[in-house]
C-alpha cells in the first residue's frame, strides 16, 4: 500500500513496543497508524502462526510539521489499564 504524502511528510519505519502479545498482530498496527501517522505498509508479526517478533513494525508518513502523541490508550478488554 503506498503512502499519498508531501515533501514535508518523509516515510519511516516505526517500531511499537510494549504491548501485550495477544495484542501483536496487524490489526493493531492499522489501529494505532490510524490514530497518530499516515499508515504505508503494515507487517504482520505473525507468520505461518508463529509470532516472529515482539513489537509492531509499520511504515508511514509523518507530517513533520504536526506535534506527535506521545502515547495513548489500548482498550485490553476485561484487564486493567497499564
Amino acid at each position: 500500500m503506498e503512502c499519498q504524502r508531501t515533501p514535508d511528510e518523509p516515510t519511516k519505519v516505526i517500531h511499537v513496543h510494549g504491548l501485550p502479545v495477544e495484542r501483536l498482530n496487524a490489526k493493531t498496527v492499522i489501529t494505532i497508524g490510524d490514530m497518530i501517522i499516515i499508515v504505508g505498509e503494515v507487517e504482520d508479526p505473525i507468520k505461518e502462526g508463529t509470532l516472529q517478533r515482539n513489537f509492531l513494525r509499520l511504515r508511514a508518513s509523518i507530517n513533520i510539521s504536526q506535534l506527535l502523541n506521545t502515547g495513548f490508550w489500548l482498550n485490553r478488554g476485561n484487564k486493567p489499564k497499564s
